[in-house]
């Protein structure tokens, strides 16, 4: 991107946030070239790294996670506890929990985003790419990253994404869920139908909460999410649940 181009997504950042009556908060956008987009928080500063290499729905959804964390006032959907971020970061097995959780967390940003019509039309387009990738999964990709895909995409194509849209794509998701479900199992033997079956009956609730102001409420769907995972027995999910996401 040119000076100018940057100028001009800077620009377009501000009437994002002017849609989310978020001007008040004090939000830093910091570009980059290369990683994953991400948000972070410093006491009441808020910083966004959005690759400008990726869609532009990415940035839109990190300042959804600050629009969910002040519709709900719950603090750690935006961001985990400062003194937990060391354990997350040095813990292989809670940062592969941390990141299910997240994709879940991100599906109820990007219904309550979504619903704007300008941001509709970023996350239809947004959806169409990802859906590209789950048709053409590269061999390296990691059985982790597939079930990290899966937690947010099925609840996005199947209750977020509008009927008429829906419709127009079904083949191609009903096909894209089944290539991603069939390479979780070849590559990780902890996954199989059956696993598969519970889980979405799991995620299927997404539709019934989707619009919830509660914040238990969605960490009740995490909890219940993730106690289909093969990974988490349930005193695992009970204990680091709570961790990560205590009481406000």
């Amino acid at each position: 991107m040119s000076s100018g181009q940057i100028q001009d997504l800077k620009n377009r950042f501000e009437k994002y946030l002017k849609i989310l009556n978020l001007k008040n908060e004090k939000i830093l956008l910091l570009t980059q070239t290369y990683g994953e987009s991400a948000i972070s928080r410093d006491n009441a500063n808020w910083k966004i790294e959005y690759n400008i290499n990726h869609p532009e729905y990415e940035l839109v959804h990190e300042i959804g996670h600050i629009f969910l964390y002040i519709k709900i006032n719950y603090e750690y959907f935006a961001d985990p506890p400062d003194n937990i971020k060391s354990s997350i970061f040095n813990n292989q097995r809670l940062m592969l929990f941390f990141n299910y959780c997240n994709s879940l967390v991100d599906c109820f940003v990007d219904y309550n985003i979504s619903v704007y019509s300008k941001f509709f039309n970023l996350f239809l387009d947004y959806l169409k790419e990802i859906l590209n990738g789950m048709t053409n999964i590269q061999p390296q990709s990691q059985s982790e990253q597939l079930v990290e895909g899966y937690l947010k995409f099925y609840p996005s194509f199947n209750q977020i994404l509008r009927k008429t849209e829906r419709d127009k794509l079904k083949n191609k998701i009903e096909n894209a869920i089944e290539l991603v479900r069939n390479e979780i199992i070849n590559k990780n033997p902890l996954y199989s139908e059956d696993i598969f079956n519970e889980l979405n009956m799991e995620l299927n609730k997404f539709s019934s909460i989707k619009k919830t102001s509660d914040h238990q409420q969605i960490l009740n769907f995490l909890k219940f999410v993730t106690k289909k995972l093969p990974e988490f027995d349930n005193n695992y999910v009970d204990k680091n649940l709570l961790l990560i996401f205590p009481k406000s």
